[in-house]
């Protein structure tokens, strides 16, 4: 199976190159499952009793399809730092233990007695 996977990877490479020399691109600006997708599609209809010549001329036509697969132009390239903002939070940072926290807020809350 690796095998296989291999060499229709290579076949579709293989067809890219083509399909871009014709075109005068680059093989790298041309999607890779945009051009998968055109030569299953093609390869599939063909059938046993079709001529050579048809072939030949369905296959130029693909290699003219391919090269209109482009990929999507991308934004230049920015360096920008990696950070975020830092939140405010609505409460205070809890330092010391839980339990002394707790502790401290009874004590707030209780009211001093009048003597």
């Amino acid at each position: 199976e690796l095998d296989a996977g291999l060499l229709g990877y290579n076949l579709i490479r293989g067809f890219m190159q083509q399909a871009a020399q014709r075109a005068i691109l680059t093989p790298l600006a041309l999607s890779f499952t945009a051009c998968w997708r055109r030569i299953y599609t093609k390869l599939t209809q063909f059938r046993p009793s079709d001529t050579r010549r048809y072939i030949q001329r369905e296959l130029a036509a693909l290699m003219d399809r391919l090269a209109a697969c482009l990929l999507a132009t991308r934004l230049p390239f920015r360096i920008e730092p990696r950070a975020v903002r830092k939140r405010r939070w609505s409460y205070p940072p809890l330092k010391g233990s839980r339990q002394a926290a707790r502790q401290g807020t009874r004590a707030q809350l209780q009211i001093p007695t009048k003597s």
